[in-house]
């Protein structure tokens, strides 16, 4: 990333004056708030049925087993490096250290929006 998002304006105002991350960023209070409005059950209601809601999506067939089986003529997904030396023998869990937050994201983004598709990107 190319901005520094804390010290750099995001851009000008109506009235030509510089917009900080901090000028817009809502509170804490506010956003503990609209988290207590957010339920399980709004979620059950809007994706109850989307396992059946695009009968041509479920039509596609897939492959199935337990290794999937990569395409090497596929212009879409490729067998990553790091899987090349990857057996089914996997280590015991470990506990991961010393990470930060990369991004937190709301529930309706998920890997297509934020991962480049294919060998052409």
């Amino acid at each position: 990333m190319n901005h520094d998002l804390i010290n750099e304006p995001l851009g000008n105002g109506k009235d030509g004056q510089p917009v900080f991350l901090n000028d817009i960023w809502p509170e804490q209070e506010e956003i503990d708030e609209v988290e207590k409005l957010i339920t399980s059950e709004m979620y059950e209601k809007e994706y109850k049925g989307a396992g059946e809601s695009s009968p041509l999506w479920n039509a596609i067939e897939a492959r199935t087993g337990e290794v999937y089986e990569w395409d090497d003529s596929s212009t879409y997904i490729q067998n990553p490096p790091f899987f090349q030396k990857m057996d089914l023998d996997v280590n015991a869990l470990q506990d991961i250290t010393g990470a930060r937050v990369l991004a937190k994201l709301g529930d309706s983004i998920t890997t297509d929006h934020i991962s480049p598709a294919g060998g052409y990107c």
